[in-house]
This record gives structure tokens, sequence and C-alpha cells, in this order.
């Protein structure tokens, strides 16, 4: 009896230890590797969690070559340059890195030397990571902007042949050429052209390359072309309009078309009747005009959210000195005090901001198409 008893205990015991086993096995099953739980972390904003858990990777498997770029990643935008610098170095003085993980690190230590401002440095490593690979589009990329940044043109015009040929992506080719258009334009007006005309080529909705090209035709005294260039910005892009209506402006004043102006603005506002930015300029041309009723009456068609405009307000503000209403304006421009800032634009990648004119390629951080309109409250 004691016998069963005792097999029974054991087959009972053998049971309880399977099952404790197979949800441990189960619970190690389900639990992500450390490093991905790290990237879903920087996916998700969760930087700090991210940090600690990148730091767990590499300690626990210095071969993650990945680990270690990301952690320097994450370490240059908490403000830790020298630490992230640091990895860098590390890693470039390794001698057992596969070539697909050397160029990795090649191609982030460029990037360090140039936050460094040791641009001959970074010229040098992104040279070998082209040599190396022949495919190669991310080193010739920042190559391509250090080569613009020091007007190597040279440099510029053999490596931007090469970049546009290995481009699948035509509408970054376009940027490109765009960009090294816009640079050499004051010293080769005519080569500067011909990069703004293959760029659309390669992307006929190219925002900046049917600016510039405007801008090309425009110095040649080709108004009309010139307009109908920038007239496409506005077809493709409404919202882009601030970019362009200046330069349609000054085009249809210096040939006496003020109604064709006016016909554009009333165009844009039907199709974004929220964007305050377009009344304001119409009114002014009726200002202009010296019909100050029409302007006041364009300016009451503003949406109730941005009738607070600084802009709008400065313009009301004019209107009524116009009319000899002071206490009006006064008042207006009171108003105003609390809220005037400056327009300005700010990347989304590195936080770099920069006033005044729109940019589409970052001087920082070198990302294309980064940049948002913010406003900058004034001091």
């Amino acid at each position: 009896m004691s016998t069963v008893i005792s097999l029974l205990l054991l087959v009972l015991l053998a049971g309880i230890v399977y099952l404790l086993y197979r949800e441990y096995r189960r619970s190690r099953s389900s639990r992500r590797p450390l490093y991905t739980e790290a990237l879903m972390d920087l996916l998700d904003g969760r930087k700090d969690d991210a940090l600690a858990k990148l730091k767990e990777t590499v300690n626990a498997d210095s071969e993650n070559v990945d680990a270690y770029l990301r952690l320097a990643q994450l370490l240059m935008e908490l403000g830790e340059a020298e630490r992230a610098g640091r990895i860098y170095q590390m890693l470039a003085v390794r001698r057992n890195l596969s070539a697909r993980d050397e160029q990795k690190v090649l191609l982030a230590l460029a990037h360090e030397h140039l936050r460094a401002n040791r641009v001959n440095r970074a010229i040098s490593l992104l040279e070998q990571v082209s040599e190396r690979d022949p495919r190669d589009t991310a080193g010739r990329e920042l190559l391509l902007f250090v080569y613009l940044q020091t007007e190597r043109w040279d440099e510029v015009k053999a490596l931007l042949k090469d970049l546009v040929r290995l481009q699948k992506d035509k509408h970054r080719a376009a940027l490109y050429l765009t960009e090294s258009g816009a640079r050499l334009f004051a010293k080769e007006p005519e080569t500067a052209a011909g990069y703004f005309n293959q760029a659309l080529d390669l992307d006929g909705k190219s925002v900046p390359a049917l600016i510039y090209a405007g801008d090309a035709l425009y110095a040649q005294d080709k108004m009309p072309e010139a307009v109908a260039r920038w007239k496409q910005v506005l077809g493709i892009h409404p919202d882009l309009s601030f970019m362009v209506r200046e330069r349609i402006e000054k085009a249809f004043y210096e040939s006496g078309k003020y109604e064709e102006i006016v016909k554009i603005y009333e165009d844009l506002i039907a199709r974004t009747p929220d964007d305050a930015n377009l009344y304001v300029p119409l009114a002014r041309i009726y200002a202009k005009k010296g019909d100050a009723a029409r302007a006041q009456s364009v300016l009451g068609r503003i949406p109730a959210k941005a009738q607070d405009d600084p802009q709008v307000q400065l313009l009301k503000v004019e209107l009524h000195l116009g009319l000899s209403d002071t206490g009006a304006a006064l008042k207006e421009l009171a108003q105003v005090e609390a809220r005037l800032g400056t327009q300005a634009f700010r990347c989304q990648r590195c936080g770099h901001s920069v006033a005044g004119e729109f940019t589409w390629h970052c001087p920082q951080c070198a990302t294309w198409e980064s940049f948002q309109l913010e406003r900058r409250p004034q001091n």
C-alpha cells in the first residue's frame, strides 16, 4: 500500500515539475529580445527606457554594431555628444567588422566629424564609403551636401551625375539637382538652369525645382514662362503658396496685370478658405489701389479663428490710419503687441530653427524636407 502511495506521489510531483517547466519555457519564448524592446521604446518615444536597454544590449553582446550605433545616436539626441563620439571611435578601430557594418560605422563617424566641424576628415571617410560600395547612396548623398557647403563645384558636378544615376527615388534625385543648381546659380546660371530642368524631367511635381526653374526663367526676362512655373506650384500644393506669391505679385506688378493677381488669390481662397495668409495680400492689393473699403471687406471674410493673427491686425491698423481713424488703429495695435512673432522654420529631425526663407535641406543634420512652419514669439 505504501508503495502505491509513493508511486502516486512521484507521478504527481513529476506532473507539477512538468507544468512549472512548461510555464517557464512559455514565459521565456513570449518575452521579446532586449534589443527588440529597445527599438520599440525608440519608436514610441520612450528614450530613457531605450537608453537603458541599449546599454544592457551592448554589455551582453559587444558584437551588436547596430545597437552601438543606435545608442550613440540616442546619446547625441540627448546632448551627450562626447560619449557618442567615443562609441564611434571605438567602433572605427575594430578589425572584425563585416563590410556592411564597417560602412555603417564610417558613415556615422563622418556625421560625428561634421558635427565637430572636422570637414576634411568627414570628406575623407565619405569618399572611402563611396569607393567601397559602388551602389551606395547614403554616403554619396552626405558627401554631396558637404561638397555643396564647401563650394567644391567640380566635385559636385562629378558626384551629382553618379548619385542621380544610382538614386531610384526620382523625387529625391530631383532634390539633389535642385539643391545643387540653387547653390551654383550665382556662379553658373546656365548650368543651374539645366539642373532645374533635369530635376523636372525626373519629377514634374517637384516644388523646389518648379520654384527655382521659374527664378531662372525670370532672370532671363522670360516672365510668362516663369509665372507659369510658379503657378504650377499653386496647382500642386496650394498650401505652399506662400513660397511663390511674392514672386508672382512682383512679376504681375511689373507688367501692370493687377487683376491677374486678384484672380489668383480669389482662386486660392476658394480652394483653401482657412488660410488667413491668402486674404492679407489680396487686401493689400486693394489698399494699394486706394480701395480701402474693398480691402476691409476682404479682411472681414477671414475665418474668425484667424482674425487675431498679427499680420491681419497690422493691415487693419494701416487701413484705419488711411481712413484717419486713429482710435481704431491704436486699438488694433495694442492687440498686436502681445501676439506678434516672427516666422521661422524648424527641422523635425534635429530641431534646428531657421528664421526667414524656407529651406529644403537642413544645414545642421543634412535631412531633406524636414522643415515645418512655426511662429517664434517675440521677446
